[in-house]
Formats: structure tokens, sequence, C-alpha cells
């Protein structure tokens, strides 16, 4: 199920990298979201789940999140991919989990579970070969690929400042 969330992630990542070339922010995240409502209110019916509306208390936290989280991080991606590569986004967007688990052990003193931290080295693992093997295409140095990774980090980071 993992596999299969992935890989529908990697299609609306590359999706939305090709289609915000021709559209604006607003009208792309406005037709993925109508449609994507459409799919889950039928997916909702089919699976007869109920659509009840929790108590007050209940409702504004979540109303809170659908708000502020999902609508503000689509609005931030769908804005992203319009002026970043999808490879570079994929990576910032894989990063969160592993960094989220560092920091709330560095911050809030919780421990590292098993999974998690062999979660975390694989993240390091992975990013460091890929930043090795993209330096391998043109035979660059360790200096050059460390020149990369430092790139790739600014675009990151200055993507993320232009979006704010």
């Amino acid at each position: 199920m993992a596999l299969a969330a992935a890989a529908c992630f990697a299609v609306y990542l590359l999706a939305t990298e090709r289609v915000r070339a021709h559209t604006s922010t607003l009208e792309f995240l406005r037709l993925a979201i109508l449609f994507s409502t459409i799919f889950m209110f039928a997916f909702t019916l089919i699976l007869r789940v109920s659509l009840g509306i929790p108590d007050r208390r209940t409702f504004l936290p979540l109303l809170g999140l659908g708000l502020v989280s999902q609508l503000g991080g689509y609005l931030a991606l769908t804005y992203a991919l319009g002026h970043l590569p999808a490879t570079v986004t994929s990576v910032s967007l894989l990063s969160q989990g592993p960094l989220t688990a560092v920091l709330a052990a560095l911050l809030l003193g919780e421990p590292l579970s098993v999974i998690r931290s062999q979660a975390v080295h694989s993240f390091w693992w992975v990013l460091a070969w890929r930043i090795g093997w993209a330096g391998r295409k043109k035979r660059q140095t360790p200096d050059s690929v460390s020149a990369r990774a430092r790139r790739l980090l600014r675009e990151t980071i200055a993507a993320s400042w232009r979006l704010r």
C-alpha cells in the first residue's frame, strides 16, 4: 500500500511539474481539489463511511488542520513545482519525515525507535548516494560533489523563502 501511495505521489509530482508550465497555481490547485473531492466522495459512498460532522470541539481543529496544513501545504507545493524541478521538490518532501524525527528527538526529547532511527539513517544514505550518483555523470571530484550538495541546499532554501 505504501508503494502504491509513493507511486501515485510520484506521478502527481511529475504531472504537476508539467501542467504548471502552462497553468497558474490556483487554477491547477482548484482542479486537483475538485477531482479529488469527487473521487473521495464516491469512495466514501462505496465503502459506506459515515460523513457525519463531529461536535464543534472536534470540528474546529479539524477544519484548521485542513485549511492550514493541507491546503497551505498543497498550495506551496504546487507553487514550488512551477518554479523548481520535481527532483528537487521530491527530495525536500522526502526529508520531512526524517528531519521531523531528528528535531523531535533534539528539541522535545522524544526517543527515536529502532525503525525511526533506521529510516533516518536510510534517508541520509540515499541522499548522499543521490548526490554522489548525480556527480558521477560528469566525473566530478569530491569537492564538486559537495559543491553540488551546497547548490541543491541553496536552491531548496531559496525556493522556500520565495514561497513566503
